[in-house]
């Protein structure tokens, strides 16, 4: 999983991340932008699940919902699930707006993620 992280022409921090995991990009840039003390009370969450403190954790956005459940992670539209003819027809966006990876490489995106925003203020 390859990711960069830039700033749009606005200033605002964007991840872009390789095929077939654009959807974390996505996640990081609409869902957790600059938010400092969101990505690091993630951070605390994904060590409790890494602990066996928790099993898992669903976060939901307001485009696209989180989930964390041992060492899977996974990253999901909400669109995706709201019509089921668009969902044939769209297939390449499917793709764009969901994506999976293993727990310690989300970890390691997050806190490189962290480390960009906190060092681009």
């Amino acid at each position: 999983m390859e990711y960069e992280f830039n700033k749009d022409l606005g200033g605002s921090p964007v991840a872009t991340f390789s095929m077939g995991h654009e959807a974390i990009g996505r996640w990081l840039t609409d869902e957790l932008a600059s938010n400092t003390q969101r990505i690091t009370s993630l951070l605390s969450h994904i060590e409790q699940i890494e602990l066996g403190h928790k099993a898992s954790l669903t976060l939901h956005g307001s485009e696209f919902e989180l989930h964390i459940a041992g060492d899977e992670v996974s990253v999901k539209a909400h669109a995706i699930d709201d019509d089921i003819e668009f969902k044939k027809n769209i297939s390449l966006y499917e793709l764009e707006s969901n994506a999976e990876c293993g727990l310690t490489d989300f970890k390691e995106a997050l806190q490189s993620w962290l480390q960009f925003v906190t060092k681009s203020r």
